[in-house]
């Protein structure tokens, strides 16, 4: 999978997620990450729909040639990256705490 190309289901499903996460907010933490992958293999099942889906290359293959179990692997990888992403960024998150006092 290219990385740009993994970057941008990355940041789609975290932006989607992120939404979800605030219209519901105070979920247990493997909730959030169930959410996460649920949206993320709902987001790469819509992108292997669009006319996008053949420029999406993952293992030599265009998403839209991969088959259902295939995509869901893909989905659970970029639920994943997600969820790594949100641990690092998210609402108390690595980046979030940075120069708060942890005593």
């Amino acid at each position: 999978m290219d990385f740009g190309q993994a970057a941008l289901l990355i940041a789609a499903v975290f932006a989607v997620t992120e939404f979800v996460l605030r219209l519901v907010p105070n979920l247990d933490s493997r909730l959030k990450q169930l959410v996460s992958f649920v949206l993320a293999v709902g987001v790469v099942f819509l992108v292997r729909e669009t006319v996008w889906a053949h420029e999406q290359i993952i293992g030599g293959q265009a998403l839209d040639t991969l088959n259902t179990e295939s995509a869901v692997l893909v989905g659970l990888l970029i639920g994943t990256g997600a969820n790594v992403l949100h641990s690092i960024i998210g609402k108390g998150g690595a980046i979030q705490n940075i120069g708060d006092n942890q005593s």
